[in-house]
């Protein structure tokens, strides 16, 4: 929820290290999120320039 009581964005944070990358993964709808959720676990592997 916002401050303004209007629904906000879907969020999803990440809990094992195994599934993705990024710590937190927002989207404007459930669909949206999904799709972002599938990308992320896609990611897994592949190299980070931001970590050493």
């Amino acid at each position: 929820m916002r401050s303004d009581d209007r629904l906000g964005d879907w969020v999803a944070t990440l809990r094992d290290p195994d599934e993705g990358v990024d710590a937190t993964v927002m989207a404007g709808s459930a669909a949206k999120l999904r799709d972002a959720l599938v990308n992320e676990k896609a990611r897994v592997g592949l190299p980070n320039p931001l970590r050493l």
